[in-house]
């Protein structure tokens, strides 16, 4: 089971991909963090190393592409023509540009929060500096201000979030702050982190199917309540009430997960309910319309019973503890799309 769902990234995580944001780990951890399934936590430091070092080596691929061009020089005029455009040469700007612009999209498709320094005890970070304590090492190197107020400002918005996060990061300082900081637990790599989520996900998907299966006959229950509390319409005649609805049996056909974390899972579950309703109202095939006045001369009203064996689609939001493997509550359950649901009757004449 994960410990958390936010994910703090070191710049060096980035750097190791070699700042290519479509790979596959980097564009993974892009998906979960915009589909909401985990929490991706970046301190300014980290957002501002990140442009530094993309910028720095951007700069060296531009430097690259001028020496390209003086030394193909020889066979310039001879290159066949699916190869002209490797002659083509951006300028450093424009090759920069394109980098910050993929960072910052980087950012805001993931939806990561950026968390500000602006909030670092100055004194504390001193305290650590001159006490080599972590994040700082035993040498006490000056360059290590930036990691260390990026761990302090990630710190304090820990303290205010009241919540967990894992750090992926190879600095040994930032291990070692960890191991002293009990909300923040050490992963080496991306790849280890979606490597434990996936896992996490699939444990997590296994229980809720079990708990769904342990407790059917009550979330059976819940779900016929809610059936019973639903607003009910009468497809061939919009003006009919529909009442007296006895369930006579429910069952579940499928069970799908559709979300699924630490503590609550949505599910779509079908269901085939069998059921009895009572239906009345104006029988206007059997009235007597006045076409001068316009109006009813005659408006009887019809009445009938029908069996129904349906088959519904269910929305069931529930609570629980993966420690316990105990359903705690159940917090929603919706029929359908959430409106009144439509009764209809396919034999002939509609008031039978």
């Amino acid at each position: 089971m994960l410990k958390s769902r936010n994910v703090f990234v070191d710049t060096q995580a980035f750097h190791q991909h070699k700042f290519r944001f479509d790979h596959p780990t980097l564009k993974r951890l892009l998906e979960l963090g915009a589909s909401g399934a985990i929490q991706l936590v970046l301190t300014e430091t980290v957002v501002g190393e990140v442009f530094a070092q993309l910028k720095e080596q951007l700069a060296e691929a531009s430097k690259s592409l001028t020496q390209f061009r003086k030394l193909i020089g020889p066979v310039e005029g001879t290159l066949p023509e699916q190869y002209r455009e490797l002659l083509a040469k951006p300028s450093e700007e424009e090759i920069i540009e394109l980098g910050v612009k993929a960072w910052e999209s980087y950012l805001t498709d993931s939806k990561s929060i950026v968390v500000p320094a602006n909030d670092v005890d100055t004194g504390e970070l001193l305290g650590l500096y001159f006490d080599s304590k972590p994040p700082f090492g035993q040498g006490r190197k000056k360059n290590e201000f930036p990691d260390a107020i990026s761990v302090l400002s990630l710190a304090t918005w820990l303290t205010k979030k009241k919540t967990n996060i894992y750090v992926v990061s190879q600095d040994s300082d930032l291990k070692n702050w960890c191991a002293q900081t009990a909300n923040a637990s050490h992963m080496e790599s991306l790849a280890e982190f979606i490597d434990a989520y996936n896992r996490a996900e699939e444990n997590l998907t296994e229980l809720a199917h079990a708990l769904l299966s342990k407790e059917e006959a009550w979330f059976l229950d819940v779900i016929k309540t809610q059936f019973l509390q639903s607003g009910f319409r009468y497809s061939n005649n919009w003006e009919a009430e529909v009442t007296d609805i006895h369930v006579q049996d429910i069952r579940a056909i499928e069970v799908n997960i559709i979300e699924v974390e630490e503590d609550r899972a949505v599910v779509a579950v079908s269901v085939k309910i069998e059921f009895s309703a009572s239906i009345s109202g104006p029988d206007y095939d059997n009235g007597s319309w006045d076409s001068e006045d316009k109006k009813y001369i005659y408006l009887p009203e019809f009445s009938f019973e029908h069996e129904f064996n349906e088959n519904y689609e269910v929305s069931v939001e529930f609570a629980f503890s993966a420690e316990t493997e105990e359903v705690d509550e159940i917090l929603s359950v919706e029929f359908e799309d959430g409106r009144d649901i439509t009764l209809s009757i396919d034999d002939g004449y509609p008031y039978k």
